[in-house]
């Protein structure tokens, strides 16, 4: 991708907006800072490969949300206002839209979230720093019945800040890799506003520098300050890494409307969204949280997907075609670019999702059987 300098229209600034700095009377919630205590669980082994016909059982499910809390979610989800009435900011209409999902997803799904950058008021003499720093907890551990937990995230704190994507998401990811043991079925969701800033390559500079500052001075020099640049190339490494590394898929929500005003944010967010493996169909490859609408659906959807479709089978080949996969008896093929059929979520731990039709097939039938018929080409050993 190009690099180039954009103008004043960006609304992804380092620093917040007087009516968006923190109320110096909230005290902040003790279990946030509060050391995160790590599942005791033994890790769970791969799958053995046995050969046979299976049926398969819904996976369990892990969903921790990444949520961006920098200063442009206080503004309106068309960027023009920058203290719209209450309830009308982008971080108002994004705890509307999730709650709904969390509240229906908490009896089953193992729900968590980390808000970024970390929790700081306007007032702190290490304001600066903070407001680039993704913290180094997940503000909620996932647990059942959690929606409230993550819900009052939402009520004690406001927008402030940059936006570490990168540091956040990496927090996210070391969260899971020491969490104790290894869940069937795990996932990301990261919800977004613009595009990722806090840029610490000691190599950009003002001319190679995409600006995400409201006020393009920032971008040049004298007053030039590398971390209002783009950092796309790091933050999409790392939602790459956990994909493709760690098995785990992210969904990634645009809320808002300044990826449309910006070819670079675009550019950012479809690559994230390609990176994170649950990419959409058509050019826009992320969820589209531009209006209320379109947030509602993008939260619906990825409720679906992961309440609903991901199952787990108690053979897990290593050769990823060596099973023949069915609905109620219904042939579905193999898709590895996740739209349609079904695809390894974690091979080696017989985690696998289903996508399009296959998987409206089963919202539309909570009792369709799923089943499989694996093969060996060794005759049986554990994967490694």
């Amino acid at each position: 991708m190009a690099l180039a300098v954009f103008g004043a229209c960006s609304r992804t600034e380092i620093y917040a907006d007087g009516e968006a700095a923190i109320d110096a009377a909230i005290v902040k919630d003790v279990a946030v800072d509060a050391p995160v205590v790590l599942d005791a669980t033994p890790d769970v082994q791969p799958k053995a490969c046995i050969p046979g016909q299976f049926d398969f059982e819904r996976a369990t499910t892990q969903l921790v949300f990444v949520i961006d809390r920098s200063g442009s979610m206080a503004f309106s989800l068309d960027g023009q206002d920058r203290n719209p009435p209450r309830g009308q900011s982008r971080w108002k209409i994004l705890q509307s839209s999730l709650a709904p999902a969390l509240q229906s997803l908490q009896g089953t799904v193992e729900l968590g979230a980390k808000f970024f950058p970390e929790e700081f008021e306007a007032t702190d003499p290490d304001a600066a720093l903070k407001s680039c720093s993704g913290g180094t907890v997940v503000d909620v551990p996932p647990t059942r019945n959690n929606a409230p937990s993550i819900l009052s995230v939402f009520d004690r704190s406001n927008p402030i800040g940059g936006t570490p994507t990168a540091e956040a998401m990496q927090g996210a990811r070391n969260y899971l890799l020491g969490a104790g043991r290894r869940y069937l079925a795990r996932f990301l969701v990261l919800a977004t506003d613009g595009a990722p800033n806090c840029n610490s390559d000691p190599a950009i500079t003002p001319q190679n520098c995409v600006c995400t500052a409201r006020d393009i001075v920032y971008c040049q020099e004298p007053l030039f300050d590398p971390q209002q640049c783009l950092d796309d190339r790091r933050t999409v490494d790392v939602v790459r890494a956990i994909n493709d590394t760690d098995k785990v898929a992210t969904f990634v929500i645009g809320v808002g409307a300044d990826q449309a005003q910006s070819p670079a944010y675009l550019a950012t967010l479809n690559a994230m969204a390609l990176a994170g493996g649950r990419p959409r169909t058509g050019t826009v490859k992320y969820y589209d949280g531009s209006t209320v609408a379109g947030l509602n659906g993008a939260v619906q959807s990825i409720q679906n997907g992961v309440a609903r479709c991901v199952f787990v089978t108690p053979s897990a080949p290593k050769d990823p075609d060596a099973i023949s996969v069915t609905i109620d008896g219904v042939a579905v093929s193999r898709d590895a670019t996740n739209q349609s059929g079904w695809n390894w979520t974690d091979q080696d731990y017989g985690a696998l999702s289903f996508f399009g039709p296959a998987c409206d097939t089963l919202l539309a039938n909570a009792d369709a059987k799923v089943s499989g018929t694996v093969a060996c080409s060794d005759g049986g050993t554990p994967n490694p």
